[in-house]
């Protein structure tokens, strides 16, 4: 499932020509987020993303 979500991630990464430290940061939240929770494949889809981000 965590490479499902990083793939996703890196491809929005590269369409928005974003930094680097952006990447490696969203990488690290995420890291977090699945280490404290189980979720779904289901809500790691790209459509439920920011649903997971802002329940940290």
């Amino acid at each position: 499932m965590r490479a499902f979500l990083i793939d996703w991630l890196i491809e929005v990464h590269n369409k928005f020509e974003l930094s680097f430290q952006t990447l490696y940061l969203i990488i690290n939240i995420v890291d977090k987020f699945l280490a404290s929770k189980t979720v779904s494949r289901r809500e790691l889809l790209p459509k439920k993303f920011s649903e997971v981000i802002y329940s940290l």
